[in-house]
């Protein structure tokens, strides 16, 4: 495995996968500038091993000018989440959580059967959506599913805002957000999808799980020790944001830009369930030329509002472009996603392909 000092850094979320190399985990985006990367010698091999940055571990926004600098200094491949590296050399594309689907990777074959079976069944509800982490764009998104009186046909997981912490408020939030985000709060919050809501939660523990009868109801690690897969095989589509929406600008100095893809990204393209992401400019344009494909009915919407820059138009734009799949019912939305099934059934197969290999890298 890469040699990382773990007393000094978190565990690499991609060590497993990146076995006789030099993995260098990156804390910071100013170690792409002022470190020299060299590598070492496997014992008894006599050569070389290659030097992977890991720049998701901590979740870096890495952009053009800091990636070209790292290979610049000795990197030969840069492990990132943005989309906008997608063909530059030596890339690897990758996200932090990804390991939460070993589950599924290991029942490949079974998740196939189980969706294949469903095709002949109504779904329980029309929708799922997914809000841990608050980000503003999510609290318009769930008060504009509020308004238009659809919460009872979703899947859904939503915070009450009371119970946010002040480090993650200012994490997440603009100095304008900060001021209103508790216009959107309402009493019947939370909403919980799959989870018990903890009365008294830190960041890294929001939520308890049942872990038997021996071990009862426990603390969940909030960075993601796993997922419910169920979530996703009994609706027709998502509607989620990626993590950096309003808030990039507060994080990168100007004319910088990443676009970030995360496990909100992965899952639902495992599980064959069609998503509407509101992020940066250009994300389903990026997908495509990695291989996925978005032109079935069911996503004819994203055209609408995916070369819009991020903002508060875009949003607007975003709930109007998929309003009508709200409006849709049941059957409706069942014959829409079966007549959109084989796309969607490629994208799996193209992000296995892609995101599944143990030696992604050529030797050298």
């Amino acid at each position: 495995m890469g040699l990382v000092d773990y007393d000094n850094v978190r565990e690499s979320s991609v060590e497993r996968f990146f076995n006789d190399y030099k993995l260098i985990i990156c804390q910071h985006e100013e170690d792409l500038y002022e470190k020299r990367f060299c590598r070492d010698i496997v014992v008894g091999k006599g050569k070389h091993r290659p030097i992977v940055l890991d720049c998701v571990t901590y979740d870096l926004l890495i952009d053009e000018e800091a990636y070209e600098k790292g290979l610049q200094n000795g990197a030969d491949f840069i492990v990132t989440s943005n989309l906008y590296h997608i063909g530059k050399p030596n890339h690897i594309l990758y996200d932090n959580k990804l390991y939460q689907h070993i589950f599924y990777l290991d029942r490949v074959k079974y998740f196939e059967d189980l969706i294949k079976r469903s095709l002949t069944f109504l779904r329980l509800k029309n929708f799922t959506f997914l809000a841990n982490h608050i980000r503003f764009e999510r609290l318009e998104i769930f008060d504009w599913l509020y308004k238009k009186g659809v919460l009872n046909n979703g899947i859904i997981n939503m915070p009450n805002l009371n119970g946010v912490s002040k480090d993650e408020i200012n994490y997440c939030l603009t100095d304008e957000q900060k001021e209103k985000y508790l216009e959107y709060n309402y009493d019947f919050l939370p909403i919980n999808a799959d989870l018990v809501p903890k009365e008294n939660f830190t960041e890294a523990a929001k939520h308890q799980k049942y872990y038997g009868m021996a071990k009862e109801w426990k603390d969940v690690d909030d960075y993601g020790e796993s997922y419910n897969p169920m979530l996703y095989l009994n609706s027709y589509f998502e509607i989620l944001s990626e993590t950096y929406y309003y808030t990039q600008s507060m994080r990168l100095s100007d004319g910088r830009k990443v676009n970030q893809v995360s496990e909100k990204t992965l899952k639902p393209i495992l599980h064959c369930l069609p998503h509407f992401c509101l992020t940066q400019k250009d994300y389903y344009k990026k997908l495509e030329e990695y291989g996925f494909t978005f032109r079935s009915p069911i996503f004819k919407s994203v055209w609408e509002f995916d070369s819009m820059e991020a903002g508060y138009e875009k949003t607007k734009t975003f709930l109007k472009a998929n309003e009508y799949l709200f409006d849709l019912s049941r059957k409706e939305l069942h014959d829409l996603y079966v007549n959109s099934y084989s796309e969607l059934y490629n994208n799996k197969k193209t992000l296995l392909k892609k995101w599944t290999a143990v030696r992604p890298i050529k030797k050298h």
